[in-house]
């Protein structure tokens, strides 16, 4: 998601031109230079800019980690119902994506969170149908989620169901 129009590129290229300013100027000239285009400066748009986010994630806000959650849940959910299985690197994308709805979560104010949390928990509960809970957290996880905790970051100690027993499907008994 990064590219010439990110920030690091940015700063790169401003810091080989002016190598008096402070990162803290140039946070203020790219949030500034986001503003004027109409975003709003809030927590989470100032952490999507400075991470170096296209344009469109940074437009959409919370609102594009929300739909990449339901999209991926629609996928793991068609993939349950036609008895597929699930491969690793596919059931990692879908913890990657609840983990970057959880970041961007951290990032909102309460009222934001609690005005899409019934829309949330509602798809927490689809992917939950899918999945059975395992006792050690999946190994992969963002760097934000330091020590994986069963109650706030309950996806990642989740294997993909199997449709015909109640046990994980092959391949994900162990972490």
């Amino acid at each position: 998601m990064r590219g010439y129009n990110s920030p690091y590129y940015a700063v790169e290229l401003l810091s080989r031109l002016d190598w008096g300013r402070s990162m803290l100027e140039l946070e203020g000239f790219f949030i500034s230079s986001w503003s004027w285009q109409g975003f709003t400066d809030d927590r989470l748009t100032r952490s999507l800019v400075l991470d170096g986010y296209d344009a469109e994630v940074i437009e959409a806000g919370l609102i594009y980690f929300i739909d990449q959650w339901e999209e991926a849940v629609a996928w793991r959910r068609k993939a349950y119902a036609n008895f597929s299985r699930t491969e690793p690197e596919e059931f990692r994308y879908y913890l990657f994506c609840r983990s970057e709805l959880y970041w961007a979560l951290r990032q909102v104010v309460v009222s934001q969170q609690k005005q899409f949390s019934a829309r949330i928990t509602h798809v927490d509960r689809m992917f939950k149908k899918t999945v059975l809970r395992v006792a050690e957290p999946r190994d992969l996880f963002p760097e934000f989620i330091e020590i994986p905790d069963l109650k706030r970051h309950w996806w990642l100690f989740t294997a993909p169901r199997n449709r015909f027993e109640n046990k994980p499907e092959a391949g994900f008994t162990d972490r």
